[in-house]
């Protein structure tokens, strides 16, 4: 069944939004007015593909050199014995693309 986004206006003039689920745009109308509510806005939600979840944050870009060091100097970290926390830690402070670094220490 589809989704809808609605913004409504109850009685008392307060404006609520939110997401129904209904099988048709009817149905979806039908439904809110038995609530009382009056219907400023109702749009079916398009399916997203279930990947990441949506960002509002435009995308930054990693540089594959960049990840290729990294994954590289964090590989013989861990060879070595130190923990991953800490080398993740420890490689996110000599990162300088800080929206890597963020990444990373996040």
């Amino acid at each position: 069944m589809p989704n809808y986004r609605y913004v409504t206006k109850d009685g008392q003039g307060k404006t609520l939004s939110g997401i129904l689920e209904a099988a048709n745009r009817q149905e979806a109308m039908n439904m809110l007015a038995k609530k009382g509510l009056l219907i400023i806005s109702l749009v079916e939600e398009k399916q997203r593909a279930h990947h990441a979840p949506r960002d509002t944050a435009p995308k930054k870009k990693i540089k594959i050199d960049e990840l290729v060091v990294f994954t590289r100097q964090l590989a013989t970290m861990v060879d070595s014995g130190i923990t991953l926390v800490s080398a993740l830690y420890i490689l996110g402070q000599q990162v300088e693309n800080r929206y890597f670094r963020k990444v990373v220490l996040d």
